[in-house]
């Protein structure tokens, strides 16, 4: 496999997060029509719930069987949960075809994640997650919009007859080239008995470079969950923006994810990866601030809350390029379980949060920057009172 080939897989696995995000966003709102209240955001969030509390199961899947066996298998599942959503009768059925969907996508994040800890090591790892979600942000800007179209003009089928063909696709692939990248454990011998595997887990979650870039990720990543659950009722709902602009907007924040990801490569070996993720949350912080300031502004023009977040978004691309490479450096046999319980953290962590912080999912203008500004504050406090101090990874075994 050619490295321009082993680049392109790589970003195809792991945009199928991304895509299977963007393609239901924009239709929330609509939802409300047919399912009632606070039961609409389940069906964003239960594909989160999906692609959360499987990554630790796929994880340990990967590292015993190999990543080629788990791609296959969660593939299929992405490839058959999206065609059956052509066959709903009942609002709870798609909630669980949503949680299969990601349950398939943990799997490609998982094995994508875990093969690049295969081929990298160190702030190696961290340049070269940044290029593929530079790649990835690219992709989105297209991608985004045209789901915007696609919704606007042949309705959520035309959105999933296009996502099941993208899976199918990927499926087809690993089934047919067998890529050399996709390899098995790069420990067969090691022991896989229960008590080991458990062992393994402990070991992992109980690491203080894991337990500290995992922590950077989450807070990070509660603060873009929190806007993607209320952006669509802020922009669709109340400020009556078509589908298509919507996806517009989604692909502004890929493009300046893009500038976030070619900065942090740009920096990282001139400032190193502490000195670049506190200054990355000092960007977060004046974004949420910015963002409470617009609201409590009371302007009438509520969209504008959302030009802070452009700044959010930079940010989050640099603590994401290094906090999801920095969490595995250190385990190398252990790649893809590592790359699970990190998988696992990051959506339920947000989920659950989001659950505490807007119980009733109030449609408040204040709910999404408080959210956001909340978010920036927690991360800022782990980049500067953990990381800053604690952070180098070269100091541990890669």
């Amino acid at each position: 496999m050619s490295r321009l080939e082993f680049h392109g897989f790589m970003v195809l696995l792991l945009s199928m997060y991304s895509f299977g995000n963007a393609l239901i966003l924009p239709t929330l709102p609509l939802m409300q029509k047919i399912i009632p209240g606070v039961a609409v955001t389940w069906v964003f969030s239960s594909l989160i719930l999906g692609f959360g509390s499987t990554q630790l199961i796929w994880g340990t899947m990967a590292d015993r069987w190999g990543r080629r066996k788990v791609l296959l298998a969660g593939l299929a599942m992405l490839t058959l949960a999206s065609v059956a959503c052509f066959f709903l009768a009942q609002a709870w059925q798609l909630f669980v075809l949503r949680f299969a969907q990601g349950a398939g996508i943990a799997a490609a994040g998982v094995c994508a994640r875990a093969m690049i800890r295969d081929h990298y090591a160190g702030e190696h790892a961290v340049s070269v997650l940044s290029l593929y979600f530079a790649l990835l942000g690219l992709v989105g800007l297209v991608g985004l919009y045209l789901a915007g179209y696609l919704i606007e003009y042949q309705g959520l089928a035309g959105a999933l007859v296009a996502y099941a063909t993208l899976a199918a696709l990927a499926w087809g692939y690993v089934l047919l080239r067998k890529p050399r990248c996709v390899i098995a454990s790069l420990a067969p011998l090691a022991d896989h008995r229960n008590k080991a595997i458990v062992l393994e887990w402990r070991r992992i979650a109980m690491h203080p470079v894991f337990c500290m870039y995992t922590a950077l990720t989450a807070c990070s990543y509660l603060g873009q969950y929190i806007f993607l659950t209320q952006s669509p009722f802020l922009l669709i709902d109340r400020c009556h923006w078509s589908v298509v602009d919507y996806g517009g907007m989604l692909s502004l924040c890929s493009l300046l994810y893009v500038a976030g990801t070619l900065c942090c490569r740009s920096l990282l070996p001139k400032i190193g990866i502490q000195k670049l993720i506190c200054r990355a949350s000092v960007i977060g912080l004046i974004a949420g601030f910015g963002m409470i300031v617009i609201v409590l502004a009371k302007t009438s023009d509520q969209w504008l809350v959302i030009l802070p977040y452009f700044l959010y978004i930079f940010a989050h691309a640099i603590h994401q390029s290094c906090g999801q490479a920095a969490a595995m450096a250190p385990f190398r046999n252990s790649a893809a379980q590592a790359s699970g319980l990190l998988g696992t953290i990051l959506p339920l962590f947000a989920v659950i949060t989001e659950r505490i912080l807007i119980p009733n999912l109030e449609r408040s203008s204040l709910v999404l920057p408080a959210g956001v500004f909340l978010a920036a504050i927690l991360t800022a406090i782990v980049a500067w009172i953990w990381i800053r101090k604690n952070g180098d990874i070269g100091f541990y075994r890669v």
